[in-house]
């Protein structure tokens, strides 16, 4: 085959894709609301671990009682959603001989996923569900705020030590200020001395 003769079709130049940014947004405070007890609760992960650098005895005084207090509601929930689960093992049985007892009177034959597509897909169990999903999520959130507080100590350590590193070389660079410019000053007296003298010579 003669190529010499063979036309090309030229090639489509392509269009440069524009490029979108994507808006970054920050991260907002993110809070829990949950009740236990009958007491309604609304902490912040992120605001827990916050430091005031300005005041770190504060931080230090107050970091016991926070970190006690959301392990204790940890614990807590944690008690709580170990009774849900047995709630709701509770609730799917009494919705699957629910569902068999009135296939057997209706005369209808259903297979076990078929049992198990009714129950799960009743308006009570689904409800109940859900409840059960933000429990879980509100646990998550709260191990996070106790996570955030061992962090937080750790800064605090860390802060703690420099701030005192800083303060006990404060009187050390002081005193070489003053020691360095006590120096100066006599050098110059005695520069200004010898000056004099030499002046006074050729007179």
């Amino acid at each position: 085959m003669d190529l010499g003769n063979l036309k090309t079709r030229p090639k489509k130049r392509r269009r440069p894709v524009k490029k979108t940014k994507t808006p970054v947004q920050e991260l907002p405070n993110l809070f829990v609301d949950f009740e236990i007890d009958g007491v309604l609760y609304r902490l912040s992960p992120s605001a827990a671990a916050g430091i005031d650098q300005s005041d770190l005895d504060t931080e230090f005084a107050t970091l016991p009682k926070n970190l006690a207090q959301w392990s204790g509601l940890s614990a807590k929930l944690s008690a709580e959603i170990q009774r849900m689960d047995y709630q709701k093992k509770k609730l799917y049985a009494q919705l699957d001989h629910e569902v068999r007892e009135n296939a057997t009177v209706a005369g209808i034959k259903l297979t076990e996923k078929m049992v198990e597509n009714t129950v799960i897909t009743d308006h009570r169990y689904q409800e109940f569900m859900e409840s059960y999903f933000q429990f879980q999520e509100t646990l998550g959130m709260l191990r996070s705020g106790v996570e955030a507080q061992f962090a937080k100590k750790e800064m605090l350590v860390s802060l703690g030590a420099n701030a005192r590193t800083f303060d006990s070389s404060m009187p050390r660079i002081r005193d070489k200020t003053i020691e360095e410019a006590q120096k100066k000053v006599a050098k110059r007296n005695i520069q200004a001395s010898r000056a004099k003298r030499q002046s006074t010579k050729k007179g």
